[in-house]
């Protein structure tokens, strides 16, 4: 009996110390953009990197005033403290998938921390960028 209740409070003692807040932070900023569409955000991680994974990923739905203005604000929330890289694109047709032609994108696409190789994607290393504390001020452009 005494060995059933030493496990069950190391267990509990266990849970206790998985359940405890991880620490997160926000990553926000803006997107310029060229046309009409909603817009496509991914955060990805190094592993997550040709994964179709919407862990932290949204679709900023676009409005006509928005649209007008070609600049749009975001915000990404609890985000572990990490290495990451932000790619996003323009769904100028509805599809839901970034259209792909001969010669690359045929819709506006971008990255935080402009990498755009001529001859194919960008690659993480490239665009990466630390998260271990609140980002407000990540902007850039589609094209």
């Amino acid at each position: 009996m005494n060995k059933i209740i030493v496990l069950a409070c190391l267990v509990a003692s266990l849970s206790s110390v998985l359940a405890q807040d991880v620490v997160t932070y926000v990553v926000s900023g803006s997107i310029e953009f060229p046309k009409t569409g909603n817009i496509h955000i991914k955060l990805q991680t190094n592993q997550s990197e040709g994964e179709k994974t919407d862990k932290f990923s949204k679709v900023i739905t676009v409005n006509t005033q928005q649209a007008k203005l070609g600049k749009i604000r975001f915000s990404i929330e609890n985000i572990p403290a990490g290495t990451y890289g932000i790619r996003a694109y323009q769904d100028v047709n509805g599809n839901d998938e970034l259209d792909i032609g001969i010669m690359g994108p045929k819709e506006p696409w971008g990255t935080y921390k402009h990498s755009r190789p001529r001859f194919s994607g960008p690659k993480f290393k490239d665009m990466a960028f630390e998260v271990d504390s609140n980002l407000v001020d990540v902007n850039f452009k589609l094209k």
